[in-house]
């Protein structure tokens, strides 16, 4: 984990994600989309609390604090990288709003296993099975910036 402030501490966890929040929105001059953190530091308080606060404040949803998106990490996390469990996976989506974690790349400029296994999930993402599978279940892939007013 890389740690930035004390994350016990909630006025220095909330004065640093203000100040990402305000970097990001002058560099890119508007706000982020969704909100979420690093290694998901945020589901463990007072990380949660301060981050769904801001959260509310600019009105965009945070990754497994807003009620309407589910979070799902069963892709990369459970080691499911390959294009059989993709497509089981979204069989099983229950409806509405669900965000699939992954990081795919198509290349790596450092030496672990979990590069290789990011390389895999690009492959296995742009197989065409997967398309074709998101058509046949009529799955609609969409942004956070779609979802944006959602959340409130």
């Amino acid at each position: 984990m890389y740690e930035v402030v004390p994350l016990e501490n909630a006025a220095l966890v909330e004065e640093e994600l203000r100040r990402q929040a305000a970097t990001f929105e002058e560099l890119l001059g508007s706000p982020p989309t969704h909100l979420d953190t690093h290694q998901h530091v945020h589901r463990h308080e007072p990380v949660r609390s301060v981050l769904a606060r801001i959260g509310a404040e600019l009105g965009r949803p945070v990754r497994e604090v807003t009620e309407f998106a589910r979070y799902s990490g069963a892709f990369y996390a459970e080691g499911a990288i390959d294009i059989d469990s993709l497509l089981s996976l979204l069989a099983r989506l229950p409806p509405g709003v669900t965000e699939l974690g992954c990081h795919p790349a198509a290349w790596v400029d450092f030496d672990s296993d979990y590069g290789r296994d990011r390389e895999r999930e690009l492959k296995t993402l742009c197989d065409p099975r997967v398309r074709w599978a998101i058509d046949e279940l009529g799955i609609e892939l969409r942004s956070f910036a779609d979802l944006v007013g959602a959340a409130s």
